[in-house]
Order: structure tokens, then C-alpha cells, then sequence
């Protein structure tokens, strides 16, 4: 039995990269197998969630992508949400208000978040109030963030 199925675990030969001892390491390949099917399975999941929020494709259509192009979908989803939100900042804090209510206004939502901020420390709570109301209405990914903001001023001004 033992040869149609050996072992995958045991002794291997290492050797020590700063004094070149001889150093026996003990492998289990198979376990050493799992933790990597595990780490990229996370990966995935992470891709998915990325690319759906990002796009709104369904988990299966994103499963079924190639590996390498699924990756770069995701990549390209995580690298517009940062450069937007980075965008949003700036302004916000050069207190450009009318930069970012124009960003708002074309759908960029951490524009609105921002410009909604301005909007309520300079006591303008309608305004802000509207310009989150416009964002929830385009119903993007991150808009339920836009929702809780506009009902979070609604319960303020009572």
C-alpha cells in the first residue's frame, strides 16, 4: 500500500542559510498544500467581493473568469476606489466645495460623502442632506453608506 500511496509527510535535508549547518526539516506536503489552497482562496473571495461592489457582476460570473483576469479586475476596481476617494480628500481638505459638489453630482460617492461633510460643518444640513439623497438615489455599491449618513442628519434635526 504504501507504494501506491506513500507518505507526504516527513524528513527533508535543509541547510542553515547563515551557517550552513545541516538542518533536517520535518514537511507535510499535503498540509503545506491546504495552507496554500486556503490563502488563495481567501484571495479569491476578496476578488469577488472587489469586483462585485465594483461592477455588480454576479459570484459566478466572476468565477468563472480566468485566474490572472480576474485578478486584474479586481486590481483595477481597488486602484479607481483609492485614487476617487484620495481625489475626494484633497478637496475636502482645501475646502473646495464646489470641485466636489461637481465630483458629486457626476456620481462619485466619496466626493458626496465629503462634500456632505463640508455642507454639514458649515451648517448647511439641507444641502448635505440632498447631496447624500442624489447619491443614495444612483444606488452604487457604497451608497447604503450614503443612505445611513442623510438618516443619521434626519435624526439629528429632530
Amino acid at each position: 500500500m504504501a507504494q501506491l500511496a506513500p507518505t507526504l509527510s516527513g524528513p527533508v535535508a535543509g541547510r542553515c542559510p547563515d551557517c550552513a549547518a545541516d538542518t533536517p526539516i520535518d514537511l507535510d506536503a499535503r498540509e503545506l498544500c491546504f495552507a496554500d489552497l486556503r490563502f488563495q482562496a481567501g484571495g479569491v473571495r476578496e476578488d469577488v467581493h472587489l469586483i462585485a461592489s465594483g461592477y455588480g457582476w454576479a459570484e459566478h460570473d466572476i468565477l468563472a473568469l480566468p485566474t490572472a483576469r480576474r485578478r486584474r479586475y479586481a486590481d483595477l476596481v481597488a486602484g479607481v476606489r483609492w485614487t476617487a476617494d484620495a481625489l475626494a480628500e484633497l478637496l475636502y481638505r482645501r475646502g473646495l466645495l464646489d470641485r466636489l459638489l461637481d465630483r458629486a453630482n457626476a456620481g462619485d460617492f466619496f466626493a458626496s460623502m465629503r462634500a456632505a461633510d463640508i455642507l454639514l460643518n458649515q451648517g448647511r444640513t439641507d444641502e448635505a442632506r440632498r447631496v447624500l439623497k442624489n447619491q443614495v438615489e444612483r444606488d452604487g455599491p457604497y451608497d447604503h453608506n450614503a443612505r445611513l449618513k442623510a438618516e443619521t442628519i434626519g435624526e439629528n434635526q429632530t
